[in-house]
């Protein structure tokens, strides 16, 4: 099926892009191709994350439809941006679309993943009292290149049926009136004590992961860092003993 595209978002938080590169040579199983949607809200971070993406041999490409004005849109734009300019024009190969915080630690494949159907990811879900609103979580979705009418794929956030939901709320119609196949992948959840768990991550790093980090396991391969960009305003020791135990587990 040719390369697997792979887009990730930048805003914050450039250093990621390396760890990331880094973690795909060692586990990824795919031809695949990296791609940084460049969504920096300053010249700094701007230049960081070019060069970032320059040091790591990665392309990278602006956002054109930059929206800064909430949380949730700012995080939703460049993901319909990616949806409706490249991956609807683009119908050769699969694409996924990932958070900047998500590192490999096991062998993975994303055409392996997502086997014959035509979107993989998790699902979210808000009470609406008479209803369940299921939507897919934005931070990591896989697609094929004949998922249906893909151009009616919306992740915006809304309010459905009374109910309040973040980024990607608007898939919901999506998934309601197109015949899509959607493998719903299953979390972990937070990295706990439980032996099952904990034995997911590496041996030669698992003595230095604290249960403070909250941080989550998705099919077993990718650790999920939790507020990468530090929107949720963690401390800075234990954002920092994050990022370091990211760094180990990567090899950095």
């Amino acid at each position: 099926m040719g390369k697997v595209k792979i887009y990730t978002i930048a805003d914050k938080s450039p250093q990621f892009i390396g760890w990331q590169v880094k973690s795909f040579k060692d586990h990824l199983k795919d031809d695949y191709e990296f791609i940084v949607m460049n969504n920096s809200s300053s010249l700094d971070l701007d230049e960081a994350i070019q060069g970032e993406c320059l040091a790591a041999g990665v392309k990278w490409i602006n956002v054109e439809n930059k929206d800064f004005s909430h949380p949730c849109f700012a995080c939703s734009a460049p993901v319909q941006e990616i949806i409706d300019k490249y991956i609807s024009q683009d119908r050769e190969c699969i694409s996924a679309i990932i958070d900047s915080d998500l590192f490999l630690m096991r062998s993975f494949s994303f055409e392996g993943c997502l086997g014959n159907y035509d979107i993989a990811g998790l699902s979210q879900a808000r009470d609406a009292g008479t209803e369940i609103i299921e939507y897919i979580w934005n931070a990591f979705m896989i697609i094929s290149p004949t998922a249906p009418n893909i151009t009616k794929l919306k992740m915006w956030p809304g309010t459905l049926n009374h109910a309040h939901s973040d980024v990607g709320a608007c898939s919901y119609f999506y998934f309601l009136y197109n015949d899509v196949k959607w493998k719903k992948l299953p979390s972990t959840g937070i990295i706990t004590e439980h032996p099952q768990v904990m034995e997911l991550i590496p041996e030669r790093v698992r003595n230095e992961y604290d249960l403070s980090y909250q941080m989550e396991v998705l099919e077993g391969s990718w650790v999920h860092l939790r507020g990468g960009s530090n929107w949720n305003y963690q401390p800075k020791e234990l954002y920092d003993n994050k990022q370091n135990f990211i760094k180990k587990l990567v090899g950095i």
